[in-house]
């Protein structure tokens, strides 16, 4: 049984899952390959432009890879009410991985050449978004955050986490085209 796809996104959702709230216009209308470039909606004014969609010039630019960075930064700041007693564990730890998913992201997009390699870098950003999500639920757990930031987390992440499989199971829209000699 497949997963159902959201609508807008091109991402898998859980039966129930809506798309993280705070995504725009652009993100909804998704990411998608164009014969070798990473293309977002005609919204944005920077770029070229390959029929009608914007292309994409940096890993900075997508949608995914700036909900990554707002998550991120997100758990920064909420990390910040943890005990003492978790600095070196689970305020690392949560910090640290959902860092490494923009990370991953960015090597990825450098990587775009090679399949195999942008491939396993989606893999590890994929990973490292699973992680989060499962420091998430220990802070939840642990009463340092409330359930409703935890379900938020979960939810951003599950939508990363959807948009990287979707291109590591389609990767060849998204590599760049090698030139013939």
């Amino acid at each position: 049984m497949t997963s159902p796809m959201h609508p807008c996104s091109h991402a898998p959702t859980h039966p129930g899952t809506p798309a993280p709230r705070h995504l725009g216009t652009s993100a909804q209308k998704g990411e998608r390959g164009s014969g070798g470039a990473w293309v977002q909606g005609s919204r944005g004014a920077e770029g070229r432009r390959r029929g009608g969609a914007r292309v994409i010039q940096s890993h900075e630019e997508l949608d995914v890879y700036k909900m990554a960075f707002d998550a991120a930064m997100r758990i920064f700041e909420l990390s910040k009410s943890f005990p003492p007693e978790e600095r070196y564990s689970l305020t690392d730890q949560i910090r640290r991985s959902s860092r490494s998913v923009c990370g991953n992201i960015a090597e990825a997009w450098r990587k775009r050449r090679y399949e195999a390699a942008f491939v396993n870098k989606l893999n590890d950003a994929e990973s490292e978004a699973a992680e989060t999500q499962t420091w998430a639920s220990f802070a939840v757990k642990c009463g340092y955050w409330p359930a409703e930031v935890g379900t938020e987390l979960r939810q951003t992440y599950d939508y990363i986490i959807g948009k990287r499989v979707n291109m590591i199971i389609h990767p060849q829209p998204w590599l760049m085209l090698r030139r013939s000699q």
